[in-house]
């Protein structure tokens, strides 16, 4: 049995890629998110708040019965509030660091601990941005957010080659602009904030959006060839 861990599985992006792996019946999935969206006997839900440390912080992974593979996806992630340095919230600053980076790190710690030794074939996907690469205004936490995932996915990838744990891959992926509530937040964010507001309007009004139903098979077909890829940092338009 193939096992996939999937956050942020109730919606867009995420919800896709249950659907995605659950279409094969050697694949089990389990899905962290606020609600449950899935009710396959191949399916399992962790119900939590990746802005809220106290509901996952003593999570600890599960036994597995015969694995084969076991891929971690973490692509639970938030914009924030779309705001000028200035005008943010302590807390808008805190959750958005422990949606898009506390949690990653902490899930890909607990996942290796956990896995590590059964020497199976593993893949760990952290989605990250373009933006991570790009000052966009408004977006200085979601910005920074998404070059920590790059950094820290680089630094993760070099221990396990220092460790000789070759048979452990992990990446930083942009997914591409796509058609989801985070678009949806992003569009309706204030011009005084978002000089390039604009822009992305156009990308809805102009069809220029991927559905999250297309970048998940490309991101399924990327895992199941992740051995032929080097780098840590990948973009799916280059798959």
């Amino acid at each position: 049995m193939n096992y996939i861990f999937i956050t942020g599985s109730s919606k867009g992006l995420g919800k896709s890629l249950v659907e995605k792996y659950l279409d094969d019946s050697n694949n089990f999935v389990f899905g962290f998110a606020r609600t449950c969206s899935n009710e396959s006997d191949r399916y399992k839900h962790f119900s939590v708040d990746f802005s809220d440390k106290s509901t996952y912080e003593n999570f600890e992974f599960p036994q597995l019965e015969n694995p084969e593979k076991i891929v971690l996806i973490n692509n639970a992630g938030w914009v924030g509030d779309v705001k000028y340095v200035g005008s943010q919230s302590i807390k808008s600053i805190e959750d958005i660091f422990n949606v898009n980076v506390v949690s990653l790190i902490f899930l890909c710690n607990q996942f290796i601990a956990k896995y590590a030794d059964l020497n199976l074939p593993t893949t760990i996907l952290n989605i990250s941005s373009g933006a991570a690469n790009y000052p966009i205004d408004g977006w200085s936490n979601y910005c920074s957010t998404k070059a920590a995932v790059n950094m820290f996915s680089q630094v993760f990838q070099k221990e396990l080659q220092i460790r000789d744990q070759h048979n452990i891959k992990v990446f930083a992926m942009a997914p591409g602009i796509i058609d989801t509530g985070m678009q949806q937040d992003i569009r309706s964010a204030s011009k005084e904030h978002f000089s390039d507001i604009d822009r992305f309007l156009e990308y809805k009004n102009n069809g220029d959006l991927s559905s999250p139903e297309e970048v998940a098979e490309k991101i399924k077909i990327f895992i199941s060839k992740s051995t032929d890829y080097n780098e840590v940092l990948v973009d799916v338009r280059n798959i």
